[in-house]
């Protein structure tokens, strides 16, 4: 019996036990809940929150565009000058500087004594040109086993404004680097005094089209410009080489 009763004793006092850890466990849950709801009311508390503005309403923004458009008319139309006739203010000092000029030419005219000076305009002139075609020297432009040189002739164009004309060619000095022409191209060509010369050596090909070398420019007026320079031999140099000729020139009236 006593055995008995001690397992019993046992038993009971396992199950209070049981029971205070149970409610111990309750106990500590809940607080934990309530403090964890409180941290979590304070840090919602402390975040703002988004509240709409009051003015953001629709009618609200239908009269602030209106009072806009409004400001930007009366700005355009006071900043903006107004074109349209003029008025009678402007009309009467046009009047009046129109009557003093009238009067004060009217008085020149009256005045014998006054002399007015004219002033003249000098003829336009043309030019009639001899261009000669000398040497020069060009570079190397055929690399084959038959030819290291060039097959060099000058081809002579006259620039007016912005028309190019082309007066003639002189005829290829072959396989040779230092070409020779004493070409003359037309006799007393009439160009005109601001006119431009250009000077385009050109490599002949027997088998390819013909390769340009240079293009050399010449202006007339600075060679009638000089004294001396009619006639004279005269050199422009250009990429690995140089050209020389001569320009004969006379001026005649121009047709226009």
């Amino acid at each position: 019996m006593s055995e008995m009763s001690e397992t019993v004793d046992k038993k009971s006092g396992m199950s209070s036990q049981s029971v205070c850890e149970n409610d111990l466990k309750q106990r500590l849950k809940q607080s934990f809940e309530a403090h964890y709801s409180s941290a979590e009311g304070i840090v919602l508390q402390l975040l703002p929150q988004y509240r709409p503005p009051k003015w953001m309403s629709w009618k609200r923004l239908l009269v602030l565009l209106i009072s806009i458009s409004m400001a930007i008319g009366l700005l355009v139309f006071l900043l903006i000058p107004k074109s349209g006739f003029p008025s009678e203010s402007q009309l009467i000092s046009q009047h009046s500087q129109q009557s003093a000029v009238l009067s004060q030419s009217l008085a020149l005219q009256a005045d014998p004594t006054t002399t007015t000076t004219t002033t003249t305009i000098p003829p336009v002139r043309d030019l009639l040109i001899t261009v000669v075609a000398l040497n020069a020297t060009v570079p190397q432009m055929d690399k084959t086993w038959f030819s290291q040189r060039a097959d060099a002739y000058v081809e002579l164009c006259v620039l007016e404004g912005t028309r190019l004309r082309r007066i003639g060619r002189s005829p290829a000095d072959q396989n040779t680097r230092s070409p020779k022409w004493n070409y003359m191209f037309d006799h007393e060509t009439r160009v005109r005094s601001d006119a431009i010369l250009q000077f385009e050596l050109i490599d002949k090909d027997r088998w390819n089209a013909d390769e340009s070398i240079a293009k050399v420019f010449v202006k007339l007026d600075q060679l009638v410009a000089e004294k001396d320079g009619n006639g004279r031999v005269e050199s422009r140099p250009f990429k690995s080489g140089r050209i020389w000729f001569t320009v004969h020139w006379r001026e005649v009236l121009a047709d226009y």
